[in-house]
């Protein structure tokens, strides 16, 4: 049974307001068709086209493609992704490499960052000599790059005089010899006399001196690490003779003393340098 006005029947929307009137179709005017297009119909009164307004306002009448009338996008893309496909990765995004295309490689430091750095092999940081270093941030272009480590010490061959861990395997000095003692055989004729030992063993750790003269006195003159050794028999430089050994080694010494020095005299000195001697 059609109403008075003959507009056909009137449909009560879930809001409670009048709905739309329907064509011959069974589709009411004001609704979506087919394609996501609506028709507000001409001859609607004017109450039922507010009605159609209020309820297409939060979609306005577009095509089916999806495009707003007037070109307004409500939902613009976020940054990174791309303005026509919305697929992420595809333009450039704040705060990565835009020159590496598909990639998201963060910036690895910032301006005036510090932090610890050792390229040693591993296991020998803070091992005998070696210890880390430091490296700053720097700007290279638009992006903070670690500049060189500095500071830092590595291992080094190991030196067989230094008492050191040069290597930085935990062993101090190893590989060297254990006995690695020279002699120097001495037969000199004169007094107030100087003996080196050789470069390869420069330390002076022992001697056995005997000295031909008559008088009591001896006197053997040296430093830990000095090569040269200063030998003098009595009170005044004069002729004399001495015969004996020199004992040098690679590694350095306590010096020169009775312990380890031996000289056939009643009065013997051991100095450090030869204007000490009587």
């Amino acid at each position: 049974m059609q109403s008075p006005d003959n507009r056909g029947p009137r449909v009560q929307t879930s809001g409670g307001h009048p709905g739309h009137q329907a064509n011959d179709s069974g589709i009411f005017r004001g609704d979506a068709g087919r394609n996501g297009a609506c028709s507000c119909g001409a001859s609607m009164t004017t109450r039922l086209l507010t009605t159609c307004l209020l309820l297409l306002l939060p979609v306005a009448c577009g095509d089916a493609g999806g495009e707003v009338a007037g070109g307004f996008d409500p939902a613009p893309p976020a940054t990174g992704t791309s303005a026509s496909s919305g697929d992420a990765g595809t333009g450039p995004v704040i705060g990565v490499d835009a020159g590496a295309p598909g990639t998201s490689d963060l910036q690895s430091c910032a301006l005036g960052e510090t932090r610890s750095c050792y390229s040693g092999p591993t296991g020998t940081e803070d091992v005998g000599a070696c210890s880390a270093g430091s490296q700053s941030c720097v700007i290279d272009g638009e992006f903070g790059t670690w500049g060189p480590c500095q500071s830092e010490t590595t291992p080094t061959a190991e030196l067989c005089d230094n008492h050191i861990d040069d290597d930085c395997n935990g062993e101090v000095d190893e590989g060297c010899p254990e006995d690695c003692l020279e002699t120097v055989a001495i037969n000199i004729s004169g007094d107030c006399v100087t003996v080196d030992c050789p470069a390869s063993a420069p330390y002076p750790v022992g001697c056995s001196i005997d000295f031909v003269g008559k008088t009591p006195h001896g006197c053997v003159a040296s430093t830990p690490d000095s090569a040269t050794v200063f030998f003098k028999e009595g009170v005044v430089c004069d002729a004399g003779y001495l015969v004996g050994s020199l004992t040098c080694s690679c590694k350095p010494g306590a010096g020169l003393d009775a312990s380890n020095c031996s000289i056939n005299k009643a009065n013997k000195h051991y100095k450090a340098h030869q204007s000490e001697c009587p």
